[in-house]
Parts: structure tokens; sequence; C-alpha cells
């Protein structure tokens, strides 16, 4: 930091209101639900959405974003459920098509996130445990 006269020349950093955060947030969002949608293709993106969902659901507490993370995690664990009731259903030959109308269902709700976050409205809710 250079000084002259006890003036710093220094300019200060561009503090983040609420609006840079929210965007920002949204941004997380945005590629949270690109890497579950690539899942649908590779089947591990999913675990890196839900890492970002994880860890940006404290910083989106009161906001529309919250609800998109608590969504982009809630369907997370619907897949794990859906993949295993259709795993051991497999054995008496309908688990193809649990896995097949659970992960349509799932990709509905992907959908209809992402419709909502661009028009930056709160996430559908989804069917969830105790709620």
């Amino acid at each position: 930091m250079s000084q002259e006269n006890g003036v710093s020349n220094e300019v200060p950093a561009k503090p983040e209101g609420p609006n840079e955060k929210v965007k920002q947030l949204k941004t997380y969002a945005l590629a949270a639900y690109v890497l579950y949608f690539l899942s649908y293709l590779t089947g591990l993106t999913a675990i890196v959405g839900l890492i970002i969902a994880i860890i940006k659901l404290p910083e989106s507490k009161g906001t529309y974003l919250e609800s998109h993370f608590q969504l982009l995690i809630r369907v997370f664990v619907w897949g794990l459920i859906i993949s295993l009731v259709g795993a051991v259903l497999s054995f008496i030959g309908i688990g193809l098509i649990v896995l097949v109308v659970g992960f349509i269902w799932l990709l509905y709700y992907l959908v209809i996130g992402v419709i909502r976050l661009t028009n930056d409205e709160p996430a559908p809710r989804i069917f969830w445990f105790g709620q």
C-alpha cells in the first residue's frame, strides 16, 4: 500500500451488496442444475451438483434461492432411493419401469426448477419426509 501525505492510493474493493450475492448464488444454482442434467448422460456429475447445493445452502438462507438448493439436495436423495428400489425390483421384472418413471419424475422437477430460477421464483416443493 503506497501512501502520500497519509492518503492511500489504492482503490477500495467494491462492497458486495445483497444483489451481487443473489446473482452469485443464482449462478451456482444454475451450475448445479446443469450438472444434474448432465448426470442423465454421465451419471456422476450430479455428485458435484450436490456438493455445490450443500455448500451454498447456508449462504442462501432467507432468499428464494434457498428453495432451489433444497430442491437439488432432495432430487439427489430421491434419485438414490429410486435407484435402490429399482435395483431391488429388477429381480421381479418391474425395476426398469420404476427407474424410468422415477427419473422422468425427477427430470420434471429439475426442468420446472430451472424455469423458476430463470424467472427469479422459488423452486417447486417436492415431497419430503415429515413435511
